[in-house]
């Protein structure tokens, strides 16, 4: 199925019980993601596939790792989407470990292209950086920039699954007055998927008071309506608001904007917010202020739009399952 012939899918198929129409809507979804797994955007490439895997769709994601990633196997930067997408799929423990063990390399060659991207993966993988020891770790705190960002995160990561998360280095972050810090420690704890509900309000309100023109915004919005303790009963309101800040994001001209969006639909959307992300699906609702340096590329099919639509498909996919389950 191409993109531009995409079947469109309607409202009412969500909640709808029949099997054959559910089944017409996740094959739509899981097309668009495989679609957007053959784009020329790698970084693109690695969010759809890891959608897939995300959703349960492994042995599609299986053929797209062999046929799209493991090309860039031995490209610096991209080589470690590649190896994490392998990890994310990967069946046994020995061969996860495998590919761990890879990451953790990159990240501890103090000289190596890698380490950035190596940092971002292993806190996002949840392996908690107190299994280093003070170097590198120390260095790259107190080198600052976003590495010292994604240090923060793994090290806020517990070393053993019974110990706690330290939520409170996260929760000064989001306080600071450094708009990357606050961006990254709030998608750090949208990773991390939890939040004791007495320090949800700290979240919350960083993410109301963060300026609607700021790049952290999205990302502060996103994680706080995700992460609201259920019942929410006295801080309702707040969660409103929040909510209602959040949907200004759809017609955002900043891609991150609205694949925050969609990543908070994808936990806490209801069946009110299909109609929006079918937009996306359909890709009806195109961020259009796009532009590549490098070839002339429509803005339907631009890697900005592609990325927001497979974000959009995750989150119709989590929805559904949700659906199914009663929660929404």
């Amino acid at each position: 199925m191409k993109l531009r012939s995409l079947v469109l899918v309607t409202v009412a198929m969500l909640g709808c019980t029949a099997s054959s129409q559910t089944s017409h809507q996740t094959e739509t979804c899981i097309q668009v993601l495989k679609d957007v797994a053959v784009c020329d955007d790698f970084w693109v490439k690695v969010h759809a596939v890891e959608y897939l895997i995300e959703s349960g769709f492994r042995e599609d994601a299986d053929a797209l790792i062999k046929t799209g990633l493991a090309s860039f196997q031995n490209e610096p930067q991209k080589r470690i989407g590649y190896w994490r997408a392998s990890y994310l799929n990967a069946s046994h423990e020995a061969e996860k470990q495998g590919w761990l063990d890879r990451i953790k390399r990159a990240y501890l060659d103090t000289t190596g292209p890698d380490r950035i991207h190596a940092a971002e993966t292993l806190a996002k993988l949840s392996y908690s950086f107190l299994h280093f020891g003070p170097n590198p770790v120390q260095n790259d705190q107190a080198g600052g920039g976003v590495l010292a960002d994604f240090v923060r995160w793994g090290m806020a990561l517990p070393k053993e699954p019974s110990q706690p998360v330290a939520y409170d280095s996260l929760l000064a972050a989001v306080r600071s007055t450094n708009q990357t810090s606050r961006k990254l420690a709030a998608y750090a704890l949208g990773f991390i998927g939890a939040l004791p509900a007495h320090q949800w309000p700290v979240l919350a309100q960083a993410a109301l008071d963060e300026p609607d023109q700021s790049e952290a915004a999205a990302y502060l919005l996103s994680t706080a309506y995700a992460l609201a303790p259920t019942p929410i009963e006295k801080q309702a309101d707040v969660l409103n608001r929040i909510r209602q800040r959040l949907l200004t994001l759809q017609n955002s001209d900043r891609k991150a904007d609205r694949i925050e969006l969609c990543r908070a639909l994808a936990r806490k959307g209801t069946t009110d917010d299909v109609s929006l992300l079918l937009r996306y699906l359909n890709l009806e609702n195109r961020i259009e202020t796009v532009s590549d340096t490098t070839k002339s590329v429509h803005a339907r099919d631009h890697p900005q739009n592609l990325d927001v639509q497979a974000a959009a498909a995750y989150a119709l996919l989590q929805l559904e399952k949700r659906a199914r389950s009663a929660d929404i």
